[in-house]
């Protein structure tokens, strides 16, 4: 119960009493002040009850003056001593009685024979009693807290109760501020015009109080390790927060950053779960039992679609790839796993589930890895089942990337033709294919990668066989091109007039670049 002006009339051995200002009578005192000084407030912060014997209080208009900047600074209330000693008013000046009760401003009548210390040491030990039942009712609510943390719903249940004991709501947030929790359901529609300042928040990684239109009070507070806010917390109440509310929030606050950083964070021993456990989902022929055991190891929902992307980042660690990927995605709360490639140097392969669309934020990751010469290729979303097909089409689309394309990333989905078609293709297989088609053009070269006859077939090819822009562009004459021309038809037994040659060697040029490319 809070120290009150009134709280004192019970102190019957100082018999205070009452002569003005009966309104504010339940002002809450913070401790007891004593002073003559016609300006005692450079030693005050409000809320004071001050003792005096108003010896210095002479004049009316002395009184008013004084009255007025002690209402001003906010203080509790004023126990005036009256005597027959020391110079002392017999009663309380009626100028200072009128002045105080058209402030509203508490004065008690302090009797000679009433003892400062007794006045103090009342307010103090009330004010030590207080402290005590509030720190015991915190403490109360912190184990509630504690025990609803360890509930199988932990933060569902933090939420509400501290919602219930702050007589307001609550709400958790993703970083983003996509609503995860809210008691009560009724208060989601609230947090609509929080948008900047949960922005604000994750941004700076700070506290903000903010007020609502209905004049509430709301805090903001970021859940997670320091200068890493994961989510947010919001708390509000249709009054200002007191002492309790504090208390109970800072112990939400502690035990949701530590469930949010246990959830969230990226920790070693997770990464290199999620670096066995990722292969093994994108291993060829991996058992469906196995392909399930693996994704629920990892959080996955297997009935939820995902994405494969494939990155090559020459410049970046792999420590620093796998933080990139994960700070990226679980400030959305989307669930995504690293997988170093020890076959292929400064290559990652990333699983994301497909929660809400993340090609857009895959496409950003990429460019803010090291060095300009990074490059993605993201699959089709699919399946789970069908997470190795994803795998191919990642390969395929990150060749095309490092090969042709001026952008950082590239989606299976913008592919030509022939580029999905290896996508769907085991690489052993393309390449037999590319090598029947091809070798009577292999032998011609001497079995040279980039020979004399594959480019020239190349040029003459993507020119769709016209003679003089092919010849321009391999820098020749147009007889020269056609002996080449001519060479080539000798060897493989077909005329490049036909479409049905053309598409197969064209065909063929194109899937060995890209698998030579992943």
């Amino acid at each position: 119960m809070t120290v009150t002006v009134r709280s004192l009339l019970e102190l019957e051995e100082a018999h205070l009493v009452c002569v003005a200002g009966a309104s504010g009578l339940d002002r809450a005192i913070c401790r007891v002040h004593v002073s003559e000084m016609l300006d005692p407030t450079l030693w005050m912060k409000g809320g004071e009850f001050l003792l005096t014997t108003g010896i210095r209080l002479v004049d009316d208009a002395v009184i008013h003056e004084y009255l007025d900047r002690l209402c001003d600074h906010g203080i509790a209330g004023v126990g005036f001593s009256t005597g027959n000693t020391f110079g002392m008013h017999r009663r309380v000046p009626p100028a200072f009685i009128a002045r105080a009760e058209s402030r509203g401003l508490p004065v008690l009548d302090v009797p000679i024979e009433a003892s400062y210390v007794q006045i103090s040491e009342f307010v103090s030990a009330h004010l030590a009693a207080e402290q005590h039942r509030l720190t015991q009712r915190a403490f109360d609510a912190q184990r509630r807290l504690s025990s609803a943390a360890l509930t199988v719903r932990g933060r569902t249940e933090v939420v509400r109760l501290l919602a219930s004991l702050v007589n307001g709501w609550a709400a958790v947030t993703t970083a983003t501020g996509r609503v995860i929790d809210v008691f009560p359901s009724s208060a989601r529609r609230r947090l609509d015009v929080l948008e900047a300042d949960l922005l604000r928040v994750r941004d700076t990684g700070a506290v903000a109080s903010v007020s609502d239109t209905c004049g509430g009070s709301i805090g903001i507070h970021p859940l997670g390790a320091p200068g890493n806010v994961r989510r947010i917390l919001v708390v509000s109440k249709e009054s200002a927060f007191d002492a309790f509310d504090q208390m109970v929030t800072a112990s939400a606050v502690a035990l949701l950053s530590f469930e949010t950083e246990q959830q969230l964070c990226l920790s070693p021993q997770r990464a290199a779960a999620s670096d066995v456990l990722g292969a093994v989902l994108l291993r060829a022929k991996t058992l469906e039992s196995q392909i399930e055991r693996a994704a629920a190891g990892l959080g996955l929902n297997p009935r939820k679609l995902l994405r494969v992307a494939r990155i090559s980042a020459p410049r970046a660690r792999a420590k620093a790839v796998a933080r990139l990927v994960h700070d990226v995605f679980s400030a959305r709360e989307i669930t995504s796993v690293t997988v170093t490639e020890h076959d292929a140097k400064s290559t990652y392969s990333l699983i994301v589930q497909e929660q809400e669309p993340v090609e857009g934020a895959l496409r950003d990751l990429v460019t803010r890895l090291d060095g300009d010469d990074s490059r993605m290729g993201i699959s089709s979303p699919v399946a789970l089942a069908d997470i190795e097909l994803a795998h191919r089409q990642a390969s395929v689309a990150l060749a095309q990337a490092m090969r042709t394309s001026p952008r950082s990333a590239v989606a299976f989905d913008e592919l030509s033709a022939y580029h999905s078609i290896i996508g769907l293709v085991a690489p052993r297989e393309i390449d037999a294919v590319t090598a029947t088609i091809l070798s009577p053009v292999d032998r011609l070269d001497g079995g040279a990668d980039g020979g004399l006859y594959k480019e020239t077939l190349k040029v003459f090819l993507a020119h769709n066989g016209r003679w003089e822009s092919a010849a321009r562009e391999l820098g020749i004459h147009r007889q020269t091109l056609s002996k080449r021309i001519a060479s080539i038809e000798r060897h493989i037994g077909s005329n490049l007039e036909s479409p049905d040659t053309r598409m197969a060697l064209w065909f063929a040029l194109q899937a060995r670049a890209a698998s030579r490319n992943f």
